[in-house]
């Protein structure tokens, strides 16, 4: 009560301002809902374009993902490959070992020690390896020309 008590108050103080009334302008008929084809086709036509857009981001997603998988995939082969190679280079380094072929040699292929009577030793001669490249040093070359008159005789 009190709220319209004020609200009567300011209003007998102050003056009511005079508002200027517009001509007034005939009503309009209420627009005719005209089936607006352009509209519609333009909305489908976003509707489209949208859902393609999405659609081919979902699909580079899938290819990520389908090329991430891969790439996990190639990796552990490669850690497997690079274990293999490791392993074959201990199994390379134990079979060099003079002592180790020797005991392979005995065991598993029934193999052992030579007698005396067995061993044999050979002298190899010597070859002067400089003589022969002074001879070959000293034997004059022949020219193109002498070659190819050495053929037509």
């Amino acid at each position: 009560m009190l709220v319209a008590e004020k609200y009567a108050y300011l209003e007998e103080m102050e003056p009511a301002i005079q508002q200027l009334k517009a001509p007034k302008e005939k009503p309009k008929a209420a627009p005719s809902a005209k089936p607006n084809i352009l509209n519609k086709a333009v909305s489908v036509l976003l509707v489209i374009i949208c859902f393609a857009a999405a659609s081919l981001v979902v699909y580079r997603y899938a290819l990520i993902s389908e090329n991430h998988s891969k790439i996990l995939k190639l990796e552990s082969e490669l850690d497997d490959i690079l274990d293999y190679q490791n392993r074959l280079r201990v199994e390379l380094a134990y079979n060099e070992d003079i002592s180790n072929i020797g005991d392979l040699a005995m065991g598993d292929l029934g193999m052992h020690y030579p007698n005396k009577d067995q061993i044999r030793y050979v002298d190899i001669p010597e070859q002067d390896e400089p003589a022969d490249q002074q001879e070959v040093a000293e034997e004059p070359k022949e020219s193109i020309w002498s070659r190819i008159l050495g053929f037509l005789h």
